[in-house]
């Protein structure tokens, strides 16, 4: 229902870190997600959608693959999975605005979403060494502080922040920069101390929502036939392990 020509979303980035640390500018305010997780994102904005066929789908979020029978999936005009970094993201989704000029185009990015990246969380790496593990556990285990924690989630911020800037400078039209949903950084409820996301916390459902406008808005069709390429079952499965699902 909203107006957008490209809309890039940033994976678990919460309003109040994006007011303190973003870098872009444009007509801001917070908004709340229909999810606090990106499947539930997924499916609550786009399951009973009439027709989706005026996007097209950059992600590298496998969850867009994994939600077919539970969504419109098959009613997306193309959808890509991106198994690279973000900037090969950033590199895809230039493609897509090259490709599909007549289409709105989702990107969604998997950062600041764990794995973190960063010095800090290098230097973490170094010290526990290799193993299946994310920040959130060793803050939960007493491992690292909560202070550590919350400075490798903001460099994963600037991380991803970097990687858009060259898709915002190659885009034109209305741009939307939002998250499907928030972070819980060791924030306490009662006797409990919260980490990660599908959380029902504010922290999890406020997220940014920065509207930019670069020019004429592009003339936007539903016209064509679908483009999206057979499910990678076995990338799709790998990344969602990556990130730490299973």
């Amino acid at each position: 229902e909203e107006e957008w020509d490209t809309l890039i979303l940033l994976d678990s980035y919460r309003a109040d870190t994006f007011e303190q640390m973003s870098r872009f500018e444009g007509e801001y305010r917070r908004v709340t997600s229909q999810g606090s997780w990106s499947l539930e994102f997924i499916v609550r904005n786009f399951g009973s959608a009439e027709s989706l066929d005026d996007v097209v789908v950059i992600t590298a979020n496998p969850y867009y693959l994994r939600a077919p029978r539970r969504t419109n999936y098959a009613a997306f005009h193309a959808v890509e999975f991106v198994t690279g970094d973000h900037d090969a993201v950033t590199r895809a989704a230039i493609e897509a605005h090259q490709r599909y000029p007549h289409k709105r185009v989702i990107v969604h990015y998997m950062g600041p979403h764990t794995p973190h990246i960063g010095a800090t969380r290098e230097a973490v790496a170094r010290r526990v060494g290799a193993g299946d593990w994310n920040m959130f556990d060793l803050c939960e285990a007493g491992i690292i502080t909560v202070e550590k924690l919350r400075r490798s989630y903001e460099e994963s911020v600037e991380a991803v922040e970097s990687a858009v800037k060259p898709l915002l400078d190659f885009i034109g039209g209305r741009v939307v920069i939002s998250a499907d949903h928030g972070e819980n950084l060791g924030e306490r409820s009662g006797r409990h101390q919260l980490f990660g996301h599908d959380n029902e916390t504010p922290e999890c459902r406020i997220v940014p929502w920065l509207t930019i406008d670069q020019g004429p808005r592009r003339t936007i069709t539903a016209e064509g036939n679908s483009d999206t390429a057979p499910i990678d079952e076995a990338a799709m499965n790998a990344r969602l392990e990556a990130l730490g699902y299973r």
